[in-house]
């Protein structure tokens, strides 16, 4: 069983920005586990910012906003 698919970096894109933690498209740390007690995708020590929340569903990240953006075309600026 696969459940992701190995791309190349030439098909990936980040939009010129930073990788992002709390990206709303991120997996949470126990997503496909199956010992829920143990996370399956940690951040390097001192990789994550301390406010990390990997996997978050609360709402679009700064960062995917700006991705969003800078995809479509649009205006880079605050959201109102």
């Amino acid at each position: 069983m696969i459940d992701f698919a190995i791309t190349t970096i030439a098909k990936a894109t980040t939009q010129n920005t930073a990788y992002d933690f709390n990206s709303i498209m991120h997996y949470g740390p126990y997503a496909f586990a199956i010992d829920h007690t143990k996370p399956v995708i940690t951040p390097k020590a001192g990789k994550a910012p301390p406010n990390a929340r990997l996997g978050q569903r609360v709402n679009l990240s700064p960062t995917d906003v700006l991705e969003i953006q800078r995809l479509y075309g649009c205006h880079e600026g605050k959201l109102r």
